[in-house]
């Protein structure tokens, strides 16, 4: 199997040697450099570059859900524990502030 050497950062390396070896394992053949133009049309894998872009957009639905996940995180968790340590330690003065000022932005 030749796989032409990535250019890029590590990053992109890893999705660029997915896209190289993805077609190849459900069955189609990797689209290399060394082939002509007639033989890529010959390959037994079209719509590489749809497959690209589902392997593109499930990751970037992936990392949003992991924002969605860190902010309900940071909200149910971790910022009503802070509000009702510093209710404890600053009583009335926090509680003030807290009716004053916004929890985010």
């Amino acid at each position: 199997m030749l796989i032409k050497r990535c250019p890029l950062g590590s990053s992109e390396c890893a999705l660029f040697i997915v896209a190289q070896l993805l077609p190849r394992l459900l069955g189609g053949k990797s689209s290399v450099a060394t082939k002509t133009h007639s033989e890529e049309q010959k390959s037994n894998s079209k719509g590489q570059q749809a497959l690209g872009y589902a392997v593109l957009i499930g990751g970037a639905l992936v990392s949003f859900l992991f924002v969605i996940a860190f902010l309900l995180i940071a909200d149910r968790w971790y910022i009503q524990f802070e509000e009702k340590m510093m209710e404890q330690t600053f009583g009335g003065a926090y509680l003030r502030y807290q009716r004053r000022v916004r929890r985010w932005l």
